[in-house]
């Protein structure tokens, strides 16, 4: 009786390591699909990023030759209007 309760034990053992296993296995696909989707984002932005001052190269050595242009007003005319957005935003979370 003593062999059928190791047996016993034994088997549930085997069984529990193979879940844990599995579990395990499982949490570790989840973590490499996370940390791809990461590195995907983090390319996307600095891609961005790297357009967003490309722009702005382009725009700041167009500027010397457009000074009284009605874009580069227009320009300036955005820039100050996202400034004010961005200091709202900024009040708004030192509020809450």
């Amino acid at each position: 009786m003593a062999k059928l309760n190791q047996l016993a034990i034994d088997s549930k053992s085997e069984l529990l390591s193979e879940q844990v296993l599995l579990y395990v296995e499982r949490e570790m696909d989840r973590e490499l699909r996370m940390t791809r989707i990461l590195t995907d984002l983090f390319h996307e932005v600095i891609d961005a990023v790297k357009y967003k001052a490309e722009l702005i190269e382009e725009v700041e050595e167009l500027g010397v030759a457009a000074q009284g242009s009605d874009s580069m007003a227009y320009l300036r005319i955005l820039r100050v209007e996202g400034l004010d957005k961005g200091k709202d935003i900024m009040n708004l979370i030192k509020e809450t």
